[in-house]
């Protein structure tokens, strides 16, 4: 557990921070939760490389905050974390890699003790799932959660500077993303991404076996992306995934469910088809 606060979490903030970097649209909202008195815990939910820790960073620059990062396999638990909140002169609090903390039960228990308190908490973290789902657990009811891995149009306009026109729409479509330093460019490293950032922590929560929820997430993803330039075979056989597999209808709609829950996936409305339905039988086989 590192704790910044003071004159460190001041340089811990312009070190990781650029003036020139434009604020995603959450950030006025976490701002705007540290003036209020809900009684609910902020969570900022997205994948990796969203803008989730900066954008934190940017919303406490002004108030008399501690950041506090959890680290993997830490020796504290969540008692340390709670000893800290209890004792903390600091009404505004950001903890990071929340779903790294030990006996977690026990903090998602205090947090909303602290809330009422007065103190202002917001969690964010890589283990972007157990952040979604806080919701069902014992902060059911206690958490303000807020995605951030959808970037809309007027977003994507706004930070870039660009003007809302056909290009930019164009643009838009085939990037959709703000941050630059997160373009996946090889195939290699997009798998890496897919199993750290959504493979890994699904197979924790749902205990679906991994090799089922890997079937799963890419058949999702070859049924919504056009593979023209590759035959159904090779896409599955590129990604690392056995065409072999079966999985139920059941653990297909629960990893798209959860997909589409956290950001992932977009839902279309009548759009004259169901997009996440893929080609084959997914009941029985998955045989291309």
């Amino acid at each position: 557990m590192k704790i910044y606060q003071n004159e460190d979490l001041k340089g811990y903030i312009d070190a990781a921070t650029k003036p020139e970097w434009k604020e995603r649209d959450f950030v006025n909202y976490a701002r705007e939760y540290m003036n209020k008195s809900n009684l609910k815990v902020l969570a900022i939910g997205g994948l990796m490389g969203t803008g989730k820790t900066t954008g934190l960073l940017q919303a406490i620059k002004e108030f008399d905050a501690c950041y506090i990062v959890a680290e993997k396999e830490e020796p504290e638990t969540s008692e340390e974390y709670i000893e800290f909140l209890k004792n903390t002169e600091k009404k505004y609090i950001v903890i990071d890699e929340y779903g790294w903390i030990k006996e977690r039960s026990l903090l998602d228990k205090y947090l909303f003790t602290a809330i009422q308190n007065g103190k202002r908490i917001a969690i964010t973290g890589k283990d972007n799932i157990t952040l979604e789902y806080l919701n069902y657990g014992d902060l059911m009811h206690r958490v303000d959660m807020v995605h951030c891995t959808f970037v809309s149009y007027g977003e994507y306009c706004r930070i870039n500077d660009l003007t809302v026109c056909k290009k930019t729409r164009e643009e838009y479509l085939n990037y959709g993303g703000i941050c630059s330093e997160w373009t996946v460019t090889d195939f290699d490293v997009l798998k890496n991404y897919i199993k750290v950032a959504i493979i890994d922590n699904m197979v924790v929560y749902t205990q679906i076996p991994v090799k089922k929820v890997t079937a799963i997430v890419y058949s999702i993803l070859n049924s919504m992306v056009s593979t023209k330039h590759i035959s159904d075979t090779d896409f599955f056989s590129e990604s690392g995934d056995d065409i072999d597999i079966t999985f139920t209808i059941n653990q297909y709609k629960r990893v798209k469910d959860i997909l589409e829950e956290v950001g992932v996936i977009v839902t279309v409305p009548d759009c004259g088809r169901n997009i996440f339905l893929p080609y084959k039988n997914i009941v029985n086989t998955r045989k291309v």
